[in-house]
């Protein structure tokens, strides 16, 4: 019997020629404008979108707010201090081998610092990247610790937690991973971290690295070898980022068509579907080969388990030198190139130029779409002269409908009470405050209760506070709007 290929092993055959996966794009859109300022392939946005990570995109620093299946939505940084730029792709990981010699020479250079000019690196070495070396080390060794193969240092700094591993890119990146799960379940939040060969970091907001260190100290030394593996799989099939490892190696099984696009979340849910397939398997097996080492790490849980391995704890008001290393490689500071007075310029553009539909609560029968800026400062229903007037989405036509209902003595269903009962607060606050009640609430996720606490002592502010509230509320509903399934964004 001859076998002769179809026209499905020929597509599949050139479809396949590349190693070179398909990647789709996230569009990155800043909160001041609304608009888009680049795209980001999603496997970096899933990488380091994380919210507060800081990305350079048009020449300028951005702040990530929150990301979701299809946008990053970022703010311009308008502090006194912005980051440089890094390069970020696969990198090829140094072996623990490699780092346990370093680390080896760092005690080396720690021991004969005061002797260093007879002091021999192994390695050729020229003068300045010598001087350069001693000098850290000589400041690293004043912050009262020098990592090694035998002592695992957790740094605890304001923000920040850095473990001080010296085993390798990859067992950092399979410590790491387990470390965030653990946090995780604990915290109940997802935890982001970064991995070099030396290090782990992880970083978390307004002072909380002292609060979690303690708990990261001990979660370390009761991680356990025994279950690691399957720990990892649990771990790695919530991951969007393992996700799209599966679904490059699904298009080569030709089970996912190449021209499907999918999200993250439809990834996480179709894997559940080829749990214990050879699809499945062979995703495990490259990642696993390629970004984590687990023969390794179990080595160096066993050893921590029989205290061959020190594990300890320090806490430093400032980085240790080694500290700022890694935090250097994903991002230093430099001076922003945009200024908050301008962020706040586009805020303001952007909300005046917003539609909003004008209803009377107290008549029922008149409404209009109006762009704010061209609302008077308390506007007025043109029929019966009441101020009593809400501003809602342009597109809304129910709080009329429910108002007309209302005043005829008809029995409303659940979704016009809502509409009428979120109307007449809507209207409260329009009554008291005027236009800039419209103007806040034309903001994403900024309702009646929001415009109060804002414009409370409005008048003893300049407007750049008012606009300035505005935009932090925005940027808060943004990265909680997953948790309020009543409130829909502008």
């Amino acid at each position: 019997m001859i076998l002769r290929p179809r026209r499905k092993a020929y597509s599949y055959y050139f479809e396949n020629l590349s190693v070179i996966p398909d990647t789709p794009h996230h569009r990155v859109i800043n909160l001041a404008t609304n608009r888009s300022v680049g795209l980001l392939d999603t496997g970096f946005a899933e990488e380091y979108g994380q919210t507060g990570n800081i990305l350079v995109l048009r020449g300028r620093p951005w702040e990530v707010i929150k990301q979701d299946e299809e946008y990053v939505y970022v703010t311009a940084i308008h502090q006194t201090k912005g980051r440089i730029p890094r390069w970020s792709g696969e990198l090829i990981p140094v072996s623990k081998t490699v780092i346990e010699g370093v680390s080896s020479l760092w005690k080396r250079i720690a021991d004969h610092l005061e002797s260093s000019e007879v002091l021999s690196f192994d390695i050729d070495v020229d003068e300045p990247a010598r001087n350069i070396q001693l000098k850290t080390i000589e400041k690293q060794v004043q912050s009262q610790f020098l990592p090694d193969k035998e002592n695992i240092i957790i740094e605890v700094g304001h923000e920040l937690i850095v473990i001080h591993s010296c085993y390798g890119t990859r067992v950092n990146e399979t410590i790491g991973r387990l470390l965030a799960a653990l946090l995780a379940s604990q915290l109940g939040r997802e935890i982001a971290f970064h991995a070099d060969q030396y290090r782990i970091l992880f970083r978390f907001e307004r002072g909380g690295a002292y609060a979690i260190g303690e708990a990261l100290f001990e979660g370390f030394q009761s991680l356990d070898s025994a279950h690691m593996d399957e720990l990892l799989e649990l771990i790695l099939l919530r991951s969007p980022y393992f996700a799209r490892r599966f679904l490059h190696v699904a298009r080569r099984f030709g089970v996912i068509s190449r021209t499907a696009t999918l999200r993250s979340s439809q990834l996480l849910r179709i894997m559940q579907y080829f749990t214990g397939t050879p699809i499945i398997e062979e995703t495990f097996r490259e990642f696993f080969v390629d970004k984590l080492d687990i023969d390794n790490t179990r080595v160096l849980l066993d050893a921590i388990q029989k205290k061959e391995i020190a594990v300890r704890l320090t806490y430093l008001k400032h980085p240790s030198p080694f500290a700022r290393q890694i935090l250097a490689r994903f991002g230093e500071f430099l001076e922003p190139e945009t200024p908050e007075s301008y962020i706040l310029v586009q805020t303001k553009k952007r909300l005046l130029n917003r539609k909003v539909r004008l209803v009377c609560l107290h008549c029922g029968q008149w409404s209009s779409v109006r762009t704010i800026k061209h609302i008077d400062d308390h506007p007025q229903c043109k029929k019966c002269a009441s101020r009593l007037v809400a501003g809602v989405f342009p597109t809304d036509e129910i709080l009329q409908q429910a108002i007309r209902r209302h005043r005829a003595g008809k029995q409303l269903s659940p979704e016009e009470q809502r509409a009428l009962r979120k109307g007449r607060e809507n209207a409260e606050v329009v009554l008291n405050y005027g236009k800039p009640a419209l103007i806040a609430m034309a903001g994403r996720g900024v309702g009646p209760t929001v415009v109060k606490r804002i414009l409370a002592g409005s008048h003893e502010r300049p407007e750049s506070e008012f606009y300035r509230l505005i935009l932090e509320n925005e940027k808060q509903f943004i990265r909680t709007r997953e948790w309020w399934a009543d409130t829909n964004p502008s």
